[in-house]
């Protein structure tokens, strides 16, 4: 309404100027007044045209006003005709709901815990994936692996029939760790060459062909023969010869680590020449007194046995033993006087004497020598391992071993050495203590005889 005022105010004062001007114009004219009555007009005109159309807007505005409160009573009747239709519903949409959301519930416990075990089963596959590549059934069994490889890597969630598969591979295990098996497969030998032997799997433990214990490369998945043996393959190459039944043999619980070891042992020529210029001296004073030893066994057996002939024919002596000479030394001297066959029996065993007891210092000597220079190799050995540590380090043991295998090897040397020989001293200083004894005593009976002789002689002069 104001806007129409406004409007028809605007239009009388453009009007009113209109006028003013064109009157100014025609100053002369004498139309003025008409022109001025004709505006009155117009304007009178254009305010019924302007209320007019007010008039029509307002009716139209409250009719559309009337229409817009009738569809608003007409909608909210509908709203609360379908709201009474929509509370079932929505309680059964709430109730469904409610369902839902406990199933979810229901159904993260269910994947929290699948996952768990997916997570178990994935981390157990990858770990027995490895034994079974360190494991000696793989050379028997080598399309194990690609199972396994397949059951490692699927994307997918692991299905109950990879949890069994996975399960009769881990049985399978099992079950050939306490057999033991006989079949063919390719074996690199001594000299590097591939060729298909046939070997003898005990458990998941050792292999073993006709030449004894066999390396095992769990990187390559290869066999190789070992070039030195220890001394326990020998076990197993007569296992490996029986074709039935049950018998005994050794198994490596390392798979193959103890049985390497073993067989890179130094034998014994090694463990000599470990011990360098002192061992193979201290060997040679050894074996030097041994000989003188073994020497002087045999000569006084042999007089032994000899002068045992001799007791038994006393009134025939020999001079191819110690007593008969001694004896043929005193037929000579029956009619002496005591004194005189006393010195002459003392004379004739003290001859002997040194013959018997010939080497016995020597063979003591060298008993004692042997430790002394078993003990000078110590110190050597000793010597050169604290130059290594001075030169290298303590960081790496290898250095020292050198050192150290040289000391405690001619410590052992010495030993070895010196304790044969003092048994050997002792064995022939008995057997020569034994031969001076029965000269003593057989010289002793000599003299007694020669005195009871004299005594029966000389109570026979007297009668």
């Amino acid at each position: 309404m104001n806007r129409s005022s406004l409007y028809a105010v605007l239009g009388f004062v453009v009007g009113l100027s209109f006028s003013s001007f064109s009157f100014a114009q025609n100053q002369t004219s004498s139309a003025g007044e008409d022109d001025l009555g004709l505006l009155l007009e117009q304007m009178q005109n254009y305010q019924q045209q302007e209320k007019k159309l007010y008039r029509d807007r307002e009716r139209r505005f409250l009719n559309a006003r009337n229409q817009q409160k009738k569809l608003v009573r007409d909608a909210k009747a509908a709203f609360l005709k379908a709201q009474k239709t929509n509370n079932p519903i929505q309680q059964r949409v709430d109730a469904r709901q409610q369902q839902i959301d406990a199933l979810k519930l229901a159904l993260d416990a269910e994947v929290t815990e699948l996952g768990d075990v997916y997570s178990i089963h994935n981390e157990f596959a990858g770990d027995f994936a490895a034994r079974m590549r360190d494991s000696l059934t793989q050379t028997q069994l080598p399309e194990r692996e690609a199972k396994l490889e397949a059951l490692l890597h699927d994307e997918q969630l692991p299905s109950i029939e990879d949890m069994q598969a996975l399960w009769m591979l881990v049985q399978q295990e099992m079950i050939e760790a306490g057999r033991s098996r006989r079949f063919n497969v390719s074996v690199f030998n001594v000299a590097g060459e591939a060729e298909t032997q046939s070997v003898v799997r005990l458990g998941t433990f050792t292999l073993a062909n006709s030449d004894g214990f066999l390396q095992y490369l769990p990187e390559t998945q290869e066999l190789l023969q070992p070039q030195r043996q220890s001394a326990s393959s020998a076990d197993l190459r007569a296992f490996y010869q029986q074709q039935s039944g049950i018998h005994a043999s050794i198994i490596d619980p390392t798979r193959g680590t103890l049985l390497g070891v073993l067989g890179q042992a130094p034998d014994l020529m090694e463990r000599i020449r470990q011990g360098r210029e002192v061992g193979l001296a201290i060997i040679a004073v050894g074996g030097f007194g041994l000989l003188i030893a073994l020497i002087r066994l045999l000569g006084l057996s042999l007089t032994q046995i000899k002068m045992r002939k001799q007791l038994k024919q006393i009134d025939q002596p020999q001079t191819n033993n110690p007593l008969g000479r001694v004896l043929v030394d005193v037929q000579e001297l029956e009619s002496a006087d005591q004194n005189l066959l006393q010195s002459r029996l003392d004379e004739a065993i003290l001859k002997e004497i040194p013959a018997l007891e010939r080497g016995q210092g020597l063979i003591k000597l060298l008993a004692a020598i042997a430790p002394l220079m078993g003990l000078l190799g110590t110190v050597i050995g000793m010597i050169a391992t604290f130059q290594s540590i001075s030169l290298f380090g303590s960081g790496d043991p290898k250095l020292m071993a050198s050192g150290i295998s040289q000391a405690l090897v001619t410590t052992v040397l010495g030993l070895v050495a010196a304790i044969p020989l003092l048994l050997a001293h002792n064995l022939v200083a008995a057997l020569s203590r034994s031969q001076i004894q029965v000269l003593d005593e057989q010289s002793a009976g000599v003299l007694a005889r020669h005195i009871e002789a004299s005594s029966q002689h000389g109570g026979q002069q007297d009668v």
